[in-house]
């Protein structure tokens, strides 16, 4: 499972080749005058040289346009507030809403619908009213990681795993249960991922290797690797998700499942015989 330039959506792409496009961002913050963009662009560029596809500067020489139009707005939630007895409604998160229109000449365009939000789960001060100083970039990672699966699919979702932003990647990482083709070829990129030690993206990364199964192997040292740098501090649910992966991975082919329960030296021990794949 490798990174395509070959769109998922739309009678008559199929087969349709991108190799460069005119890539065009739109951002708007109604309840704010003087807010900057935030680097949506910058990210989707990034994201489309890794599925191979050049961002063209002129306005001819390309093969398709992409179009990326995102709102974006202050987001509430109900905290309680130390202090205060009961709840107050703060503007402390952020939310995107928009959309993706993939179009090229002699095809039928393609719109798919762009949306992330974030509030975050604990506060300082409570903005009462809309605030531009919060945290964006969940949001619009969120959003761009949306469209980027519904138009390109687990290629899209794999593009992310891989970017210089944390939060694309976390972004990524969430889309990975939309993703129902995952197989061995997309394992390298999986066990890249584990690298960012962010744990949401471990979660959902060790997830994806679970559902693969045995055509995951190759992750084993990785696994036992990134199990033992934890150390004697590491969290029940940290190695648990590490040892659920394992035996999910070794079930049928020979796993110490059912002698290790849950003990590290066990399966470093296990590895360390050298197994092959079955």
């Amino acid at each position: 499972m490798t990174p395509t330039a070959v769109p998922v959506l739309g009678d008559g792409w199929a087969g349709q080749e991108i190799h460069s496009l005119r890539l065009t961002v739109v951002q708007s913050y109604p309840e704010f005058e003087q807010k900057k963009d935030e680097p949506v662009r910058q990210a989707a560029r990034t994201l489309l040289s890794a599925l191979g596809i050049s961002t063209a500067a002129g306005q001819e020489g390309f093969d398709a346009e992409l179009v990326i139009t995102l709102v974006g707005r202050g987001a509430s939630s109900s905290y309680s507030i130390s202090g205060e007895s009961g709840s107050r409604r703060c503007f402390n998160g952020s939310a995107y809403a928009g959309e993706m229109t993939l179009s090229a000449e002699g095809l039928q365009s393609q719109k798919v619908e762009a949306a992330g939000g974030y509030n975050p789960p604990l506060i300082g001060k409570c903005n009462e009213e809309p605030s531009p100083k919060v945290q964006w970039e969940p949001s619009w990672a969120q959003a761009l990681m949306d469209g980027f699966v519904d138009l390109w699919g687990t290629p899209g979702v794999l593009a992310g795993l891989s970017h210089e932003e944390v939060q694309v990647r976390v972004a990524a990482a969430e889309m990975l249960h939309r993703c129902k083709d995952l197989d061995r070829e997309a394992v390298p990129h999986l066990v890249k991922a584990l690298e960012t030690k962010h744990w949401r993206v471990e979660q959902a990364v060790l997830g994806a290797l679970s559902d693969i199964g045995r055509d995951a192997w190759e992750a084993i040292p990785t696994l036992i690797e990134r199990w033992e740098s934890f150390g004697e501090d590491a969290r029940p649910d940290q190695w648990g998700m590490y040892n659920f992966a394992l035996i999910r991975i070794t079930m049928g082919g020979g796993g110490p499942a059912s002698d290790c329960r849950g003990e590290l030296d066990c399966w470093k021990e296990w590895w360390g015989e050298g197994r092959p794949a079955p």
